[in-house]
């Protein structure tokens, strides 16, 4: 690895995987370039070893960037399947170099590492590295009528107030991990969804933004509804999700 480049683990939590018989854990890794020129991602494996020896082999983050360009931080997520229950305590993260003499894996940095843990929010959502402050925010039900079948469309209108900063002057991809909205009736039914880029076009923005949900399966008013915000990160296993806020319509 180059020798102007600093690794360091900024965040390892636990995440779920709805319906599935496992947990994703999920390490983001911060790499600094502390030279005058571009550095190259680093092409490393990563495990995680348990206390008791079990081992369980990372997958890395599919990267937009090839390269760090000089004096910044860039952030690269590795996931790994892990049994249900696992409080992810008393863990040993490894990187190796898995191409030098490959089959063969040699250890080139390790840490020891407990997943953190934090309750999920009200109006403050974090998620590193983001910090996202819902200011305001209202919900309202609309009705439309298709002028050719003369059906009724039914959809829900999200209007809010956001302060989204990051906690750290760091690079992202655009793919690195979305805000999901999930609406729940108070019986505990999800009656829509939607999915939001965090940065880039079309993602969350500061200040006003308008957000439709227009999958609602039911022509039938729900009130009160609760507001339940996920960040999902993409992974080969699957969706992985971590609730970080929910709110109740008043």
């Amino acid at each position: 690895m180059n020798t102007n480049l600093t690794v360091a683990v900024a965040d390892f939590r636990l995440y779920e995987n709805k319906g599935l018989g496992y947990q994703t854990g999920i390490v983001k890794l911060k790499l600094t370039n502390n030279s005058d020129k571009p550095v190259p991602v680093p092409q490393v494996a990563a495990d995680l070893v348990s206390g008791t020896g079990y081992s369980y082999a990372g997958t890395r983050q599919n990267t937009a960037a090839q390269v760090i360009v000089p004096n910044t931080s860039y952030i690269m997520n590795y996931s790994f399947v892990l049994p249900l229950g696992d409080t992810g305590a008393g863990y040993t993260f490894k990187l190796s170099d898995d191409k030098t003499a490959a089959p063969y894996k040699t250890t080139i940095a390790q840490a020891k590492l407990n997943a953190q843990k934090s309750e999920p929010g009200t109006t403050q959502l974090d998620f590193y590295p983001y910090h996202i402050d819902i200011k305001s925010w209202s919900l309202v039900y609309t009705a439309a009528t298709n002028p050719t079948t003369r059906m009724y469309n039914y959809t829900y209108k999200l209007k809010w107030d956001l302060d989204v900063k990051s906690a750290e002057q760091v690079i992202v991809d655009s793919n690195y991990s979305k805000l999901l909205l999930e609406l729940y009736t108070k019986d505990g039914r999800k009656v829509a969804s939607q999915s939001l880029s965090v940065n880039g076009d079309g993602g969350l923005q500061n200040g006003d933004q308008t957000l439709y949900f227009n999958d609602t399966p039911t022509d039938q008013y729900e009130f009160p509804l609760t507001l339940n915000m996920y960040e999902t990160i993409d992974t080969p296993a699957g969706v992985a999700r971590r609730l970080v806020g929910s709110v109740i319509q008043q």
